[in-house]
């Protein structure tokens, strides 16, 4: 007897699943508004005192109209005397977000419950890749920021995922407490 199912997944039914799954990742549909924080993307240059560029460090003498006055000669207090400071910079992106349970045995029943510990998973098109792999975390549905703690650090790299192509990708993310 032949195979029934031989020949059904066409070019055509890949491309109506990308259709389907870009339509559940369209800013209105099923995804919700997260900011990526970037670490220690910029480094600048302290501005309370005077950057040595020899010895790359303060010069521990006050910068004119600095928020924090300190007598020549005392370690910066803004800088502590390295001089500059790293700074992390944000972007408001829109991404799926999937709280995965797993359910344990053949029945669904509230003891047979597996909640993963604190992470949850994204998906996002392709071309956020380089944008999540940079995050070191994200602020997931900032709509209800002042409701619950949702903070995450990147667990693991985003993965494209897809149906033959890779359109997709998802990225793990683990709680902050």
């Amino acid at each position: 007897m032949a195979n029934p199912f031989t020949g059904i997944i066409t070019a055509e039914f890949k491309q109506i699943f990308d259709d389907a799954i870009n339509a559940l990742l369209e800013n209105t549909a099923l995804t919700v508004p997260c900011t990526l924080i970037f670490d220690n993307t910029k480094l600048q240059d302290c501005p309370n005192c005077i950057y040595d560029s020899i010895s790359r460090k303060s010069s521990n003498i006050y910068e004119v109209g600095g928020p924090i006055p300190f007598i020549t000669g005392q370690i910066c207090p803004y800088c502590n005397g390295i001089g500059s400071l790293s700074f992390s910079s944000e972007e408001q992106v829109y991404l799926g977000i999937i709280k995965p349970v797993f359910f344990g045995g053949s029945n669904l029943d509230l003891e047979s419950v597996n909640f993963v510990d604190g992470k949850i998973q994204s998906l996002s098109n392709i071309d956020l890749y380089a944008k999540l792999k940079n995050a070191s975390s994200v602020i997931v549905d900032t709509n209800i920021i002042n409701l619950t703690n949702s903070k995450y650090i990147r667990y693991k790299d985003p993965v494209p995922v897809g149906f033959g192509n890779n359109s997709f990708i998802i990225t793990t993310w683990q709680g902050v407490q």
